[in-house]
């Protein structure tokens, strides 16, 4: 049964969101279009939930993050041709203003964050949602560190449900050992971040959104439904060709947008 959501409360948390995701004049970035229809991934994830999730909070995060680049262009200069991955490999280095790296750090992770997470889920039994064979090289590295799909799954879930507040988990693959491992982070935070993993960055290739908003309309409190639920709409062929971008280095083709900067390693 649909959780029934406080007619009171949303009107007025759609108009602080849209406040904030006014358009700056000089857009860096854009939101990325979604590769479905907001209806096609029901009944697992509602038509209001992706509308809300795509056109409000992660519209937010895109214009925030234009706001606050435009405002340093002059003492920052690079972060006039800057890509998103670019942004999100800055945070914690001195390539960013540390007046605005709070805001940086929150705003372009969230916009980096929700641009993978849209193309790794697909409509419920079509052919994206097959398992890759265990002969592929994406298919190998699950079975070499988890053994199954149903174990990876079940990492996924451990470390969704165990991250306290809002935040993501993550199926990230490790350049050095081309491994991959579940982690979680906290908030719009990923592995691709210094200041969150120092000199050994991770490379998200799946992520799971546990923050309210991803599922509170349809599952309420019931954040452990949701993601038992969403387990359905994973595009593993998606996340096949991730694993092979990441290998490859081709960061670009993470989240379909340009990537400039090579990680340091």
């Amino acid at each position: 049964m649909k959780w029934l959501a406080s007619k009171a409360l949303l009107p007025l948390a759609m108009l602080v969101f849209c406040a904030a995701a006014f358009m700056p004049a000089h857009a860096r970035f854009q939101l990325p279009a979604l590769p479905y229809d907001t209806a096609a991934l029901e009944p697992v994830i509602d038509n209001q939930t992706m509308i809300n999730h795509h056109r409000v909070h992660h519209l937010a995060y895109v214009n925030n993050l234009n706001n606050l680049l435009n405002g340093s262009l002059a003492a920052y200069p690079h972060l006039r041709t800057a890509t998103l991955h670019d942004i999100v490999t800055w945070v914690g280095t001195n390539k960013l203003p540390k007046t605005i790296e709070t805001a940086v750090r929150n705003n372009a992770g969230g916009a980096w964050n929700h641009a993978l997470f849209w193309r790794v889920m697909a409509p419920a039994n079509s052919a994206s949602t097959a398992t890759p064979d265990y002969k592929t090289p994406f298919g190998a590295a699950v079975q070499r560190a988890f053994g199954n799909y149903s174990v990876l799954t079940t990492a996924m879930r451990t470390a969704g449900a165990g991250r306290f507040g809002s935040g993501w988990s993550w199926l990230v693959v490790n350049p050095r050992t081309r491994n991959l491992q579940v982690l979680d982070s906290a908030n719009q935070d990923n592995h691709l971040m210094p200041l969150l993993v120092k000199k050994k960055p991770f490379i998200p290739i799946l992520g799971l959104d546990v923050w309210e908003h991803a599922y509170y309309l349809k599952y309420g409190p019931s954040r452990a439904n949701y993601m038992s639920s969403w387990l359905q709409v994973i595009n593993w062929q998606q996340v096949s060709k991730n694993y092979d971008a990441a290998v490859g280095r081709r960061y670009e083709e993470l989240i379909g947008q340009q990537a400039n900067a090579q990680l340091p390693w």
